[in-house]
């Protein structure tokens, strides 16, 4: 259980690896059923009624088992009712970028980004000074975004998350926001390269992750991950109930693999 993850995890000790050096996936920017859900009454105290509401859908590696985490994803914030769609990417902790340890995403300015969306996104390392290559491809709007950022982590674990949002309060503080009901969130054609050789989640020992919103037992508000597709590269996650992703994740777009043509076609983003 977690308060703010849902989805698919693999580490490195439970498939007595060593080390992880890319992830991928491609999923569908999914749009809320219902943005006013759940009021929680202690972020109402803090930062006052209907402020903010969001949720972010992402890949990453590091983060389930330590505290490194390298990441890139979509996210949807309401504020006071108006939706902000952006995407990111986030390096924690950001000694090398950033100059200390403060946590947060870097936006990625002129990504075009909206619900029904068809993301791909890959993070894989170079190999050399620590270097890693950050892709994000909108295939829906023909836009990419490509980055190479310097960054030390264990590649101990690898995640596939639906996230429940933490916003910064008062510059320094993060809370969780208020709770929506996110629909259903889709993703196919996730892997990892472990130990040199890339795999899927089905030919790994992966395991779930179940949002609960509360960290007692009596709640029952939560984001619930499906079984794996058949083709053990495909999951959702939805609200408060499990679907069958194999009717879901019939579109050869969820299989979509970037390559290096596609760069002809498609507007570049740096």
């Amino acid at each position: 259980m977690s308060r703010n993850w849902s989805g698919y995890a693999v580490t490195t000790a439970d498939n007595k690896a060593k080390r992880i050096t890319m992830v991928k996936a491609t999923w569908i920017v999914n749009k809320p059923k219902a943005v006013q859900e759940r009021i929680d009454p202690r972020i109402t105290a803090m930062v006052g009624k209907g402020l903010t509401r969001g949720y972010s859908q992402w890949i990453g590696i590091d983060g389930y088992n330590n505290h490194a985490l390298i990441q890139e994803g979509t996210a949807i914030i309401y504020l006071n009712g108006k939706s902000v769609n952006y995407a990111w990417y986030e390096l924690i902790p950001d000694r090398e970028n950033n100059g200390n340890v403060i946590n947060h995403p870097f936006l990625i300015p002129g990504f075009t980004m909206k619900p029904k969306d068809v993301i791909y996104a890959k993070i894989k390392a170079l190999g050399v000074d620590n270097q890693w290559q950050l892709t994000m491809i909108n295939k829906t709007e023909n836009e990419a975004f490509s980055k190479i950022v310097k960054y030390k982590t264990p590649m101990a674990s690898a995640e596939w998350i639906v996230e429940r949002q933490m916003l910064p309060l008062f510059g320094f503080l993060n809370y969780f926001t208020h709770i929506i009901n996110t629909g259903t969130s889709v993703f196919g054609n996730a892997a990892v390269e472990i130990d040199g050789k890339t795999m899927n989640l089905g030919q790994l020992k992966s395991f779930s992750i179940t949002m609960r919103y509360y960290p007692d037992a009596s709640s029952e508000i939560k984001e619930i991950p499906s079984k794996l597709s058949k083709d053990g590269r495909g999951f959702s996650v939805d609200y408060e109930k499990t679907l069958n992703i194999n009717s879901l994740i019939k579109s050869t777009i969820l299989q979509y693999e970037f390559n290096n043509k596609d760069t002809n076609n498609i507007d570049m983003h740096r």
